[in-house]
């Protein structure tokens, strides 16, 4: 009996320790293998405007917002957790968390009107102008909301409302929250939501929410703020699996959630893409996102270099499709132009993966049929991406000058038909051909020729030196020992060589697929650091491709259907630390130190009910933020200026802190100098 009571105390004495190591186990949870253990946080609130009542409980195809959104990011065939899990090889096992105000949604300070623009149906909106401060209020209204629900005690829960600690939003131990996702209540408002606006869905980065628990703290960083739609005047707007469970399209989440991880778009502002379907970022699928490319894989640490290998020479190599694991499922080559060319095989019938495949067991919830896909041509695909840039974006390119394109033969602008099908043969450019010499469900076989091969230099050898002897030393002759020529790689049957570039160009008519909604990043964090560009969703240009043999000019009758589209930066992680388990507690987050430069300053104060701002050194670059907050440290207005010499404004009669920010630009937020606060 003493035998097993110090058996016992020993086990209790060790899952004590294992808990205060690693945190706490939720009532309920259990416990994964490694490889299922979570490597991402999100957290997901639900916010709700001053005007509005609660709606999480709301059901929609018998089933309340709280479920379908927990249903879309964890428990659904298509969810977005398995989507990241699928695409990363397992690399990223990704888990959603919720934060609740007493089993509620969080409720904002302000009506939504208040960040709408302002028209005849809604008198409490801004006006031009306005737009960029009242996305600055936005933002400090969730982030000093999310505060205060902290503060009252509230902590991450899942869905089963298993309680978590604030530690188990930091999975990479860097002392910052993985991701926030602000869900706001879908509406019926007849309000102005326009492009770049403060209500629009994007991603962003605010480090205005800090967390104390223990003797750790943990910031806020990445956010995603979106609005979702259950219904519309047709009815439902949900999909279900062959789970049955009600979820939300998945391709705008999954889209957004890679800017959080450090993707950029593949789009231009202007709404043309070079990459189009190839990839998750450069137009979406809908409702369920497809694969992204594996140049983007790469850059993620996705692959490993068993799964990615570097051309050194022409011949013939085999590929293995996009998810195979433990194979070569890519090849690279840098390019004398400044480009790298990347090949993968991408399969888009019924022998593509679950993300990929035209045909996805998917039926919407409105009318029960069978979700249609677009449709698009497996094979080899071929894109060329500015060598040595990790996360390549087309947002700010102009004319044939993309940062990411795919090659492509094809008549689609949509990159439809843009691969490399079996027999087909695809010229590069620099010379370089690739021709398609086998493919079947398992694996495609393609040859490439115009690789320039250099001959490895001789490495010179000294032979070894004589022992001293009795006579004069003699100083030994090296001898040339050549380093051995690598054997070359077995090709298939030799086909003709190509010496001389295409001396004509096809004449491309593209067609005209469904424009897409514009779709955001509104940049608007004055504490915190630079935020993405705002990004609308591409329509489609193609980008002609010289081919070996011009080809007439081709007037495709139809393009593959594409569904409207509502359109995440991966930092290197410290060394973990310890976590704990106490009750958290809320410090006020600090603004990043700005780099003073010993050219400019401000000098403000305050006269009666003016605040009077003289800039030391002013120019015409940057823009002067004035922040006017009450005895509470409420945020009262914001005002942007010009950065003039003297600047006056007239205060709100109840303001007593004043803050002067002196920022690069609204679409830059670097300090030019120390921001100034002075007191009423």
């Amino acid at each position: 009996m003493q035998n097993k009571t110090k058996l016992f105390k020993t086990a209790i004495c060790i899952i004590t320790t294992l808990i205060l190591i690693f945190g706490t186990i939720p009532c309920g949870a259990v416990l994964s293998d490694e490889s299922n253990a979570p490597t991402f946080t999100n957290l997901v609130v639900f916010m709700k405007f001053s005007d509005e009542d609660e709606f999480i409980n709301n059901t929609y195809a018998d089933t309340t917002v709280r479920n379908i959104l927990d249903n879309t990011y964890n428990k659904s065939v298509y969810n977005v957790a398995d989507y990241f899990k699928t695409v990363s090889g397992g690399k990223m096992n990704m888990q959603t968390l919720y934060l609740f105000d007493n089993n509620n949604s969080l409720t904002l300070s302000k009506p939504r009107g208040y960040y709408a623009e302002k028209d005849d149906q809604n008198p409490y909106g801004y006006e031009s102008g306005e737009e960029n401060s009242r996305m600055y209020e936005l933002q400090t209204d969730w982030a000093n909301t999310i505060s205060n629900a902290i503060t009252n005690g509230n902590k991450p829960k899942d869905i089963e409302e298993n309680q978590y600690n604030f530690a188990d939003l930091d999975r990479n131990r860097d002392g910052k929250i993985d991701l926030i996702t602000v869900i706001y209540k879908n509406t019926t408002q007849n309000i102005s939501v326009g492009w770049n606006s403060p209500l629009w869905d994007y991603h962003s980065y605010s480090n205005m929410i800090s967390v104390q628990e223990g003797v750790n703290t943990y910031q806020s960083g990445e956010y995603l703020q979106l609005t979702c739609n259950y219904e519309n005047v047709n009815g439902l707007v949900l999909y279900r699996g062959e789970d049955n469970l009600p979820i939300l399209p998945t391709g705008k989440i999954c889209h957004e959630t890679m800017h959080a991880l450090g993707l950029k778009d593949l789009y231009r502002s202007n709404q043309t893409s070079a990459v189009y379907y190839m990839s998750l970022m450069a137009k979406h699928l809908t409702p369920i996102g497809q694969y992204i490319s594996v140049k983007e894989r790469e850059s993620l640490g996705w692959l490993d270099n068993n799964q990615i290998k570097t051309i050194d020479k022409n011949g013939t190599y085999t590929l293995y499709p996009a998810s195979a694991q433990n194979e070569v499922v890519a090849y690279k080559r840098d390019l004398p132009n400044g480009k790298t060319l990347y090949l993968e095989y991408r399969q888009f019938d019924d022998n593509g993966n679950k993300y990929d495949t035209k045909n996805k067991k998917l039926y919407s919830c409105n009318t029960g049929d069978l979700i249609k896909g677009v449709t698009l041509k497996s094979g080899l695909i071929c894109y060329l991406a500015n060598t040595g840039v990790r996360f390549p974006s087309n947002i700010n390119t102009t004319g044939a000058n993309w940062n990411m394109q795919v090659v492509s033969n094809g008549q689609y602008s949509t990159m439809s038909d843009c691969a490399v099908g079996d027999g087909e043969e695809l010229y590069i450019g620099n010379d370089i051909f690739v021709y398609v010499t086998n493919m079947s469900a398992d694996k495609l076989e393609f040859e490439i020729s115009g690789i320039a091969e250099t001959t490895p230099t001789p490495t010179l050898t000294p032979s070894p030196t004589p022992s001293p002897t009795p006579t004069p030393t003699i100083n030994p002759t090296p001898t040339v020992s050549p380093s051995p020529i690598p054997s070359p790689t077995p090709t298939a049957t030799p086909r003709p060589t190509h010496t001389t570039s295409p001396t004509a160009t096809p004449t491309i008519t593209p067609t005209t697929s469904p424009t897409a909604t514009p779709h955001p990043t509104p940049t608007i964090t004055p504490t915190a650091s630079p935020t993405a560009t705002p990004h609308p969703t591409p329509t489609i240009t193609p980008t002609a491709t010289p081919t070996a043999t011009p080809k007439p000019t081709l007037n495709p009758t139809a393009t593959p259907t594409a569904s409207p589209t509502l359109i995440p930066t991966s930092t290197p992680k410290p060394t973990p630390r310890p976590t704990a388990t106490t009750n958290p507690t809320i410090t006020p987050a600090t603004s990043p130190t700005a780099t003073t430069c010993p050219t400019h300053d401000i000098n403000c104060n305050i006269e009666g009910n003016n605040i009077s701002v003289k800039l030391t050194n002013s120019t015409s670059v940057g823009i002067i933020l004035i922040s006017e907050f009450n005895s509470d440290g409420k945020l009262l207005r914001c005002t942007t200026h010009s950065p003039q010499e003297n600047i006056s404004v007239s205060l709100l009669s109840e303001t007593h802190t004043v803050k002067v920010m002196w920022w690069n630009s609204l679409n830059n937020l670097v300090p030019i100098t120390d921001s100034k606060t002075v007191t009423k």
